[in-house]
């Protein structure tokens, strides 16, 4: 082989190199991005369902007024870890969890790594009373 051959070889190689490694960042980008609007999404979902089991009556399975998390892990629908405190989705884990001030707080657990490069993304929403006021916060 020529110099001109190797020296193409050599260049070839390195420009898939950085091809490949280009494709495999915006890949993972991607993947993080889709999985922290699907368990949002999941998030909202199960929002929705927590106001209405608050506001159903008692004798329709429902809290009756009460954010009952382990009547609610039941009446909702989802799977249940084995633990029986996080609610199972194809995107990640759900945590409800009733406050002292009436309040329920819902934070949610991706399966994709975070902005900060270490840990799981996360975000908290918080359900406020019957009127099903909420805030939202992505945490990573």
């Amino acid at each position: 082989m020529g110099t001109q051959q190797i020296m193409l070889l050599v260049l070839s190689v390195i420009i898939v190199s950085i091809s490949v490694v280009g494709a495999v960042g915006l890949f993972q980008l991607r993947a993080a991005k889709a999985n922290r609007a699907a368990i949002i999404q999941d998030m909202h979902e199960i929002s929705l369902k927590a106001v209405a089991y608050y506001k159903s009556p008692a004798n329709l399975g429902g809290g009756d007024g009460n954010w009952d998390t382990v009547g609610f892990y039941t009446w909702c629908g989802y799977p249940i870890s084995d633990n029986r405190r996080y609610i199972l989705t194809t995107n990640g884990e759900i945590l409800a969890r009733e406050q002292t001030n009436g309040s329920l707080i819902i934070k949610g657990w991706g399966t994709e790594i975070g902005y900060d490069g270490d840990n799981l993304i996360n975000a908290r929403l918080i359900l406020i009373g019957p009127s099903g006021e909420f805030t939202f916060e992505i945490l990573n």
